[in-house]
Protein backbone atom coordinates (compact mmCIF):
# COMPACT_ATOMS: atom_id res chain seq x y z
CA UNK A 1 0.00 0.00 0.00
CA UNK A 2 2.71 2.82 0.38
CA UNK A 3 4.29 1.45 -2.65
CA UNK A 4 1.42 2.45 -4.18
CA UNK A 5 1.05 5.66 -2.80
CA UNK A 6 4.60 6.35 -2.95
CA UNK A 7 4.23 5.55 -6.98
CA UNK A 8 1.20 8.09 -7.30
CA UNK A 9 3.29 10.65 -5.28
CA UNK A 10 5.95 10.48 -7.39
CA UNK A 11 2.68 11.01 -10.74
CA UNK A 12 1.13 13.80 -8.81
CA UNK A 13 4.93 15.46 -9.45
CA UNK A 14 4.74 15.73 -12.82
CA UNK A 15 1.35 16.98 -13.05
CA UNK A 16 -0.27 19.76 -10.58
CA UNK A 17 -3.97 18.56 -12.07
CA UNK A 18 -3.71 15.67 -9.71
CA UNK A 19 -3.63 15.32 -5.97
CA UNK A 20 -4.05 12.13 -4.24
CA UNK A 21 -6.63 11.57 -1.25
CA UNK A 22 -5.98 9.53 1.20
CA UNK A 23 -9.70 8.90 2.93
CA UNK A 24 -9.90 4.76 1.77
CA UNK A 25 -6.23 4.59 3.49
CA UNK A 26 -7.35 6.84 6.86
CA UNK A 27 -10.68 4.86 7.31
CA UNK A 28 -12.04 1.72 8.99
CA UNK A 29 -14.97 1.64 6.35
CA UNK A 30 -14.68 -1.08 3.49
CA UNK A 31 -13.36 0.86 0.38
CA UNK A 32 -17.08 0.54 -1.57
CA UNK A 33 -16.41 3.06 -4.22
CA UNK A 34 -20.09 4.93 -3.42
CA UNK A 35 -18.86 5.03 0.59
CA UNK A 36 -15.63 6.81 -0.86
CA UNK A 37 -17.41 9.09 -2.98
CA UNK A 38 -20.40 9.89 -0.60
CA UNK A 39 -17.74 10.47 2.14
CA UNK A 40 -15.69 12.78 -0.38
CA UNK A 41 -18.90 14.53 -1.17
CA UNK A 42 -19.55 15.73 2.09
CA UNK A 43 -16.13 16.91 2.67
CA UNK A 44 -16.45 19.20 -0.07
CA UNK A 45 -20.00 20.04 -1.47
CA UNK A 46 -19.12 23.08 -3.46
CA UNK A 47 -16.98 20.76 -5.95
CA UNK A 48 -18.84 17.98 -8.10
CA UNK A 49 -17.07 14.40 -7.66
CA UNK A 50 -15.74 13.55 -11.22
CA UNK A 51 -14.80 9.61 -11.17
CA UNK A 52 -11.91 8.62 -13.38
CA UNK A 53 -12.34 5.35 -14.66
CA UNK A 54 -11.14 2.34 -17.51
CA UNK A 55 -13.93 1.14 -20.26
CA UNK A 56 -13.44 -2.46 -18.44
CA UNK A 57 -14.67 -1.13 -15.47
CA UNK A 58 -17.79 0.80 -17.13
CA UNK A 59 -19.02 -2.12 -18.59
CA UNK A 60 -18.94 -4.40 -15.32
CA UNK A 61 -20.82 -1.22 -13.41
CA UNK A 62 -23.61 -2.49 -12.52
CA UNK A 63 -22.15 -5.08 -10.10
CA UNK A 64 -20.78 -2.17 -8.56
CA UNK A 65 -22.09 -1.84 -4.31
CA UNK A 66 -25.19 0.64 -5.12
CA UNK A 67 -24.24 1.24 -8.70
CA UNK A 68 -27.44 2.68 -9.14
CA UNK A 69 -27.17 5.42 -6.37
CA UNK A 70 -23.73 6.04 -8.01
CA UNK A 71 -25.28 6.56 -11.65
CA UNK A 72 -27.83 8.92 -10.09
CA UNK A 73 -25.44 10.93 -8.11
CA UNK A 74 -21.87 11.26 -9.62
CA UNK A 75 -20.21 11.97 -13.13
CA UNK A 76 -17.33 9.64 -14.78
CA UNK A 77 -15.25 10.13 -17.18
CA UNK A 78 -14.38 6.31 -18.84
CA UNK A 79 -11.06 6.02 -20.56
CA UNK A 80 -10.34 2.98 -22.63
CA UNK A 81 -7.55 1.35 -22.81
CA UNK A 82 -5.86 0.29 -25.98
CA UNK A 83 -6.51 -3.27 -26.72
CA UNK A 84 -3.51 -6.00 -27.69
CA UNK A 85 -4.99 -5.43 -31.86
CA UNK A 86 -7.08 -2.91 -32.34
CA UNK A 87 -9.27 -3.21 -35.47
CA UNK A 88 -12.38 -0.70 -36.01
CA UNK A 89 -15.56 -3.45 -35.56
CA UNK A 90 -13.22 -3.70 -32.20
CA UNK A 91 -13.90 0.19 -31.49
CA UNK A 92 -16.93 0.23 -32.63
CA UNK A 93 -18.72 -3.12 -30.50
CA UNK A 94 -16.79 -1.83 -27.08
CA UNK A 95 -18.11 2.35 -28.33
CA UNK A 96 -21.48 0.43 -28.74
CA UNK A 97 -21.20 -0.99 -25.24
CA UNK A 98 -20.15 1.47 -23.54
CA UNK A 99 -23.14 3.54 -24.99
CA UNK A 100 -25.32 0.72 -23.98
CA UNK A 101 -24.63 0.67 -20.51
CA UNK A 102 -25.17 5.00 -19.71
CA UNK A 103 -28.79 3.74 -21.74
CA UNK A 104 -29.25 1.25 -19.16
CA UNK A 105 -28.45 3.12 -16.32
CA UNK A 106 -30.91 5.88 -17.76
CA UNK A 107 -27.57 8.41 -17.55
CA UNK A 108 -26.27 10.70 -20.16
CA UNK A 109 -23.72 10.42 -21.92
CA UNK A 110 -21.39 12.44 -24.54
CA UNK A 111 -18.36 11.39 -26.09
CA UNK A 112 -15.03 13.95 -26.24
CA UNK A 113 -12.09 13.55 -28.57
CA UNK A 114 -8.80 15.39 -27.78
CA UNK A 115 -5.95 15.83 -25.61
CA UNK A 116 -5.82 14.82 -22.05
CA UNK A 117 -5.46 17.72 -20.63
CA UNK A 118 -8.24 19.37 -22.24
CA UNK A 119 -10.69 16.50 -21.06
CA UNK A 120 -11.50 17.88 -18.09
CA UNK A 121 -12.30 21.33 -19.23
CA UNK A 122 -14.63 19.99 -21.63
CA UNK A 123 -16.25 17.70 -19.20
CA UNK A 124 -16.79 20.68 -16.96
CA UNK A 125 -19.31 22.16 -19.55
CA UNK A 126 -21.37 19.33 -19.46
CA UNK A 127 -21.25 18.92 -15.81
CA UNK A 128 -22.82 22.06 -14.64
CA UNK A 129 -26.38 21.43 -14.88
CA UNK A 130 -26.66 17.34 -13.96
CA UNK A 131 -26.32 15.62 -11.44
CA UNK A 132 -24.68 12.82 -12.99
CA UNK A 133 -23.29 12.33 -16.53
CA UNK A 134 -20.65 9.69 -18.62
CA UNK A 135 -17.85 11.18 -20.41
CA UNK A 136 -16.33 8.60 -22.88
CA UNK A 137 -12.90 9.95 -23.97
CA UNK A 138 -11.19 9.00 -27.17
CA UNK A 139 -7.50 9.71 -27.04
CA UNK A 140 -3.97 8.01 -27.67
CA UNK A 141 -3.00 6.62 -23.72
CA UNK A 142 -0.26 5.25 -22.95
CA UNK A 143 -0.60 1.39 -23.48
CA UNK A 144 0.80 -0.47 -20.56
CA UNK A 145 -0.99 -2.42 -17.90
CA UNK A 146 0.58 -3.80 -14.37
CA UNK A 147 -0.13 -6.68 -15.92
CA UNK A 148 2.38 -6.22 -18.87
CA UNK A 149 5.04 -4.41 -15.94
CA UNK A 150 4.81 -7.70 -13.87
CA UNK A 151 5.46 -9.71 -16.65
CA UNK A 152 8.67 -7.80 -17.58
CA UNK A 153 10.30 -7.99 -14.36
CA UNK A 154 9.24 -12.00 -14.35
CA UNK A 155 11.05 -12.82 -17.85
CA UNK A 156 13.62 -10.35 -16.62
CA UNK A 157 14.58 -13.31 -14.52
CA UNK A 158 16.41 -14.90 -18.02
CA UNK A 159 19.29 -11.66 -17.67
CA UNK A 160 22.50 -11.38 -15.27
CA UNK A 161 21.50 -8.78 -12.74
CA UNK A 162 23.58 -5.95 -14.40
CA UNK A 163 21.21 -6.10 -17.63
CA UNK A 164 17.97 -6.75 -15.85
CA UNK A 165 17.92 -3.00 -15.10
CA UNK A 166 19.31 -2.44 -18.55
CA UNK A 167 15.97 -4.83 -20.00
CA UNK A 168 13.50 -3.21 -18.19
CA UNK A 169 13.93 0.20 -18.14
CA UNK A 170 14.22 0.03 -22.06
CA UNK A 171 10.99 -2.24 -22.10
CA UNK A 172 9.47 0.29 -20.10
CA UNK A 173 10.95 3.51 -21.01
CA UNK A 174 7.93 5.26 -22.72
CA UNK A 175 5.33 3.77 -20.60
CA UNK A 176 6.12 4.69 -17.46
CA UNK A 177 7.40 7.92 -15.49
CA UNK A 178 11.27 8.01 -15.49
CA UNK A 179 10.55 8.59 -11.26
CA UNK A 180 8.42 5.62 -11.09
CA UNK A 181 10.43 3.75 -13.30
CA UNK A 182 13.13 3.56 -10.78
CA UNK A 183 11.45 3.35 -7.79
CA UNK A 184 10.16 0.35 -8.75
CA UNK A 185 13.40 -1.01 -9.57
CA UNK A 186 15.36 0.76 -6.45
CA UNK A 187 12.17 -1.47 -4.64
CA UNK A 188 12.15 -4.54 -6.62
CA UNK A 189 8.52 -3.99 -6.51
CA UNK A 190 7.76 -6.79 -8.95
CA UNK A 191 10.94 -9.13 -8.44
Amino acid sequence: EQQRLEMLNRVCQDDALFTIERYELETSDISYTANTLAALSSFSNKHKIVFIMGADSWLNFKSWHRYQELAENYHFIVLDRPPLEQTSSYKDDLDASLAKVANNLGISSFWVSTTAKDQVSLAQQAWSDKDSSVTFCKFDLLDVSSSEIRSIFKHGNDFAENELVVHIKDRLKNKLSPSVLDYIVKQNIYS
